[in-house]
């Protein structure tokens, strides 16, 4: 009925042409986008755009793939731009170990948090790593990045290992990196601005 890759009548003038609504049209590309966003979740406009039209020879206009997407809801699984830029006002915090040499085994440990993609949604990963040995001395997985669970992520570190020297946090990239740095372990030494 309606041909994809006729040469002379784009696809809204073969709709026309045969009284059919675009909707039922659109219905088949919404359809079709739903599929492809189950195989490949990772795919953004324009790649489903280009999916669309070399590999299935219907020509449509990327505005039409971007609305078709928006109204399904379909966004493609990954980093978003300018995610480890920090807020306006946010307090950007010196690397205090920059000249500092790590000669022994729990003398300093660092901690981050990332997200892990999931089909429905966003796990967070916490990892709390010895910077001499390289071990991962604690981890935990979250489906909310919260305070609380940070510190108790921190707290189960010390207790199996032991208080380190330093902890260096990630200030940049941890929300709630205050909560998890002062959750009462004792410090044998406090760094600060100027060196030790």
């Amino acid at each position: 009925m309606i041909e994809k890759e006729h040469s002379d009548l784009s696809l809204t003038r073969q709709c026309d042409l045969l009284t059919i609504h675009r909707s039922k049209l659109n219905r088949e590309l919404m359809r079709l986008l739903d599929e492809q966003y189950l195989n490949k979740p990772y795919y953004g406009v324009y790649r489903m755009w280009e999916w669309l039209n070399k590999d299935n020879g219907y020509k449509v206009n990327i505005k039409r793939v971007r609305r078709l997407c928006r109204l399904r809801g379909l966004e493609a699984i990954g980093p978003k731009p300018n995610t480890s830029k920090p807020a306006p006002g946010h307090t950007v915090y010196p690397y205090l170990l920059k000249n500092l040499k790590v000669t022994h085994n729990n003398y300093v440990w660092a901690t981050d948090i990332t997200y892990v993609p999931m089909a429905q949604g966003f796990l967070y990963l916490m990892a709390i790593i010895d910077l001499k040995s390289r071990h991962v001395l604690n981890w935990s997985v979250s489906n909310t990045m919260d305070a609380e669970w940070c510190a108790e992520v921190f707290r189960e570190a010390v207790r199996m290992h032991g208080a380190p020297d330093i902890n260096q946090y990630r200030p940049r990239r941890s929300v709630h990196q205050r909560s998890v740095y002062d959750c009462g372990y004792p410090r044998r030494r406090q760094p600060t601005i100027n060196g030790w």
